[in-house]
């Protein structure tokens, strides 16, 4: 098969140097790399006889299985950009994605629908879209040049490499999955599959003690369900790494973590559809934690962030401020209603504003909230972050989320908090108490909200737009100097305090 496309090139390769090691794992089969190559280039020859126009993207439903794999590989080596499709979207959605990107579906797959008029979409690898957590989500053209420099800079950065054995806890349709996929595919690691979203915490418990991973990669949320689970220390006790991306992560999930296997490598990775890799933040076996949250870390090779404030001017090292990223290794646009392209820079540079606040010293970044929730309370620019850390904090509570809200009087905090399985609850007056040891007044919430659990797009990140509206409460009575309670003095809970009670 002559074929000049960059996947195949590196998909040839490694079947070369690693025919007979297995590429895919499930719990119900394998696949080697010299079968996965001849199944992938059969699915090729397929596609070319197919009749579907040049470069219209193809939607490719994946559920975690080893046909959905080769199938997602089939694209990618074809002249087509590659629509992954969650198998779990729910079916109005995943064909409201499809006609927005033009696609049609994957050739035999009576289950996706086509775009009404499908269209060419040039210079593309991969549509991806968006998680929508904060609103409609956005069609990502990914190109060539981003998909290899993320395989390059992962294998290194996770130990992914020939004769390593990955365990992926995460959908392949993801972006945080799809490229953990193709760096352990194309550098001759053995990809072993899980979808715990489907099949349970308790099978991913069993897969790991089954495959002996090196390592491990997944959500942060699907990290706290797996250290809850029965079985996780020997689960886990032969893994090296623990990888962690989608969404910020506590200090304290990482204690945790140790507890259970006080050998393992942790590595926090932050990056966005239109970046990719942005930081890395890496902690040994024997580098402390830090307090609250654990920052993004070092700034991926190639990529450049400049912090701005609202003026798009930029501000000095360790100034809090809008993001700005430039690289050669950019996505290329978005795809709506037409083609729109990232600004261009000299040298093929890419500019795009992340929509997240933050600031960077030397290399390292440390992520501050979405800019959509920078607000000012009392005068002060608040940092969400700090109250998320001192909300995750209390042992009773295992993940919250702080938005900003509009009330009678300005912008107004609201605190989301799902309660740790198994403990007791605590009143909305003990969260208060607290926080008021921890955090300054204008950094306290205005409302406090206990939570089953938080809502979550189908990406497992937090969905802000199904988090409800705060019940109506009094205003909060800022206390003066003159009646301020001494730090702990109502420790008792709301019996022992009236200005406790909510």
């Amino acid at each position: 098969m002559r074929n000049a496309n960059p996947f195949h090139d590196l998909l040839v390769r490694v079947a070369a140097d690693h025919p007979d090691v297995v590429a895919l794992r499930t719990r119900t089969g394998t696949v080697s790399f010299e079968k996965l190559l001849r199944l992938v280039e059969e699915s090729v020859e397929l596609l070319g006889a197919g009749g579907i126009g040049q470069q219209v993207p193809i939607a490719v439903r994946l559920s975690g299985s080893i046909d959905g794999v080769i199938t997602l590989l089939a694209v990618l080596c074809s002249p087509h950009p590659v629509l992954p499709i969650d198998s779990a979207s729910p079916a109005d959605r995943t064909a409201r994605l499809i006609e927005t990107a033009g696609a049609v579906a994957y050739p035999g797959d009576a289950v996706l629908p086509s775009a009404t008029t499908p269209r060419a979409v040039p210079d593309t690898a991969v549509l991806m879209f968006t998680s929508g957590s904060t609103g409609n989500p956005k069609a990502v053209r990914q190109g060539v040049a981003q998909w290899l420099q993320q395989i390059r800079e992962l294998g290194p950065e996770l130990g992914i490499g020939p004769g390593r054995r990955v365990a992926l806890a995460m959908p392949a349709s993801f972006g945080g999955g799809l490229d953990i996929a193709l760096t352990a595919i194309s550098s001759g690691a053995s990809l072993h599959l899980s979808d715990p979203r489907t099949d349970g915490v308790g099978e991913l418990v069993a897969s790991l003690r089954e495959w002996h991973p090196n390592s491990l990669h997944l959500t942060p949320v699907l990290l706290r369900a797996l250290l809850a689970e029965p079985g996780a220390a020997d689960a886990l006790a032969g893994v090296e790494v623990v990888a962690t991306c989608g969404e910020a992560i506590g200090a304290a999930d990482v204690a945790r973590l140790r507890e259970h296997n006080g050998r393992i490598t942790f590595v926090n990775r932050s990056g966005s559809s239109e970046t990719g890799n942005l930081a890395f933040n890496t902690f040994g076996p024997d580098r402390p934690l830090p307090g609250g949250m654990i920052p993004a870390g070092r700034i991926a090779a190639g990529k450049t962030i400049v912090v701005v404030d609202d003026e798009g001017r930029p501000v000095p090292d360790g100034t809090i401020g809008a993001l700005v990223v430039r690289s050669v290794y950019l996505a290329q646009g978005y795809l709506a209603n037409g083609i729109v392209d990232f600004p261009a820079l000299p040298g093929g540079v890419r500019e795009h504003h992340l929509g997240d606040r933050g600031h960077v010293v030397g290399d390292q970044l440390h992520l501050a909230g979405r800019s959509d929730d920078a607000v000012k309370i009392r005068g002060y620019r608040v940092d969400v972050s700090e109250i998320v850390a001192a909300l995750e904090a209390i042992p009773e509570i295992a993940e919250a989320a702080v938005i900003a809200r509009s009330g009678a009087d300005g912008a107004e905090l609201a605190a989301y908090v799902a309660i740790t399985a198994g403990t007791r609850p605590p009143s909305i007056a003990e969260i208060r108490t607290a926080l008021a040891s921890t955090l300054p007044t204008w950094l306290q919430p205005t409302h406090v909200v206990l939570l089953h659990a938080l809502p979550r797009t189908e990406r497992g990140k937090v969905d802000r737009t199904r988090l409800p509206e705060p019940a109506g409460r009094p205003p909060l009575r800022r206390a003066t100097d003159g009646d301020r309670m001494p730090v702990g003095a109502h420790l008792g809970g709301p019996a022992a305090c009236r200005r406790c009670r909510v």
